[in-house]
């Protein structure tokens, strides 16, 4: 299998996780199959007065067991591609945006677990690990708002200024910073992320503050405006930028 280092991240196919995921998926299929069959029996047995209501109401057990198998089994790997995706880390290489519409396309169509799919949906997510966060390395800063001179959609400016209609920039500006210095966004709790901080800050009167990589001052306008405290990091963003665009940057700005 490759491996694939990101800026001093390594990102591998975890054949573990994968085989110890496809145990559990035929485990639970086996037992929900298991009390397909057992309503059955009850049901022909006239017996369904006995049965919990929990039992009765979400499937159709009786008249299509096989339906409803293949209903619980997609629920089932659904699940389990978005915990494998998490227990990753590829979540952290894309920003919010392209994150939410993964989820999205799992949880409407998630293809069956399997060791062999499993093995190569992953294998390539590991493959084109540092092209996804370039991708959202950039597409964060095309979507400033270019009004102000720090923002050149080419490359990190001193100060960034986020807007509250795109206020998760925040976490995704925090998120590239660690990512770039080598730690695990998806290890930070809730209350830790920068939107979280700022807004809870701000409620309560304080209106600037210093987080790791960051420091940030809330205006009243709902502007967030944020400044990197680490020149060296900068740098490596704005490497990967002028990296996606080469020759172009000689060119055009994008539109």
């Amino acid at each position: 299998m490759s491996e694939l280092s990101l800026k001093g991240r390594t990102l591998t196919p975890p054949i573990t996780m994968i085989e110890t995921f496809c145990r559990l998926r035929q485990e639970l299929i086996a037992d929900y199959r298991t009390i397909l069959e057992t309503h059955q029996r009850i049901h022909k047995r006239g017996e369904v007065r006995y049965l919990p209501r929990i039992l009765g109401r979400q499937y159709n057990y009786t008249d299509f067991p096989e339906k409803a198998l293949g209903e619980l089994a997609s629920e089932i790997d659904a699940r389990l591609w978005l915990d494998a995706i998490d227990e990753c880390g590829f979540g952290v290489l894309m920003n919010y945006e392209q994150f939410e519409n993964l989820q999205e396309q799992i949880r409407k169509a998630p293809q069956p677990f399997t060791k062999a799919v499993a093995t190569d949906t992953l294998l390539a997510h590991v493959q084109d690990a540092e092209k996804t966060f370039v991708e959202s390395l950039v597409h964060l800063f095309q979507r400033l708002d270019r009004k102000y001179k720090s923002h050149d959609g080419w490359k990190v400016g001193s100060r960034v200024i986020v807007s509250p209609f795109y206020h998760r920039a925040i976490d995704d500006f925090q998120r590239v910073l660690m990512v770039l210095d080598g730690q695990k966004p998806q290890a930070m709790r809730n209350g830790e992320l920068l939107t979280q901080i700022v807004r809870l800050s701000s409620h309560s009167g304080v209106n600037e503050g210093e987080a790791e990589h960051l420091k940030w001052r809330y205006f009243q306008n709902g502007n967030t405006h944020l400044w990197c405290t680490r020149d060296d990091l900068l740098e490596k963003a704005n490497m990967l930028i002028a990296d996606h665009y080469g020759h172009q940057l000689n060119k055009r700005k994008p539109e």
